[in-house]
């Protein structure tokens, strides 16, 4: 989009599209007036994590005043604490600008794409929208069953 090949971009990562516009990208945001689906960010500790203590260390450092201000600041992320003040940029707090926000869950359902079939299936319907050709090789199990992917 911002080279001008592309006129309109739709599901982008608020986070990335505000830090273009901060780094003077010609780029405007239009968010939908019924509502707009939001990413949250999540961190979680496996329970077979080698350090637990300094895992959970970290994560309060990114729930601190100072480790949110740094995602805040570095990252384009909304701070979730009240106690720090909102970026110029904050379209989310403004009721005016957008509808509700609705968070997306996590759950089952953002892990279909991992499957390489169904996200090879996706890309080449997107490709096929755009215009362009897609003959990307079919991804095969190898003989020992391993998972390698191989051209056919």
């Amino acid at each position: 989009m911002e080279s001008g090949e592309l006129l309109i971009g739709y599901n982008l990562l608020g986070s990335y599209v505000h830090a273009r516009i901060a780094r003077g990208a010609p780029l405007a945001m239009v968010l939908l007036e019924d509502y707009t689906l939001v990413i949250t960010r999540t961190v979680l500790i496996p329970k077979t994590a080698a350090h637990p203590g300094e895992a959970a260390h970290f994560v309060d450092y990114l729930l601190s005043i100072r480790g949110q201000s740094v995602l805040a600041r570095e990252g384009g992320i909304l701070p979730i604490r009240k106690d720090l003040p909102r970026p110029a940029l904050d379209f989310a707090l403004d009721s005016s600008a957008s509808g509700p926000m609705r968070p997306i869950r996590l759950g089952p359902g953002l892990l279909v794409y991992l499957d390489r079939w169904k996200r090879r299936n996706f890309i080449e319907d997107w490709k096929s929208a755009l215009g362009e050709s897609s003959a990307s090789p079919l991804p095969q199990q190898d003989e020992g069953g391993q998972g390698e992917l191989r051209a056919r």
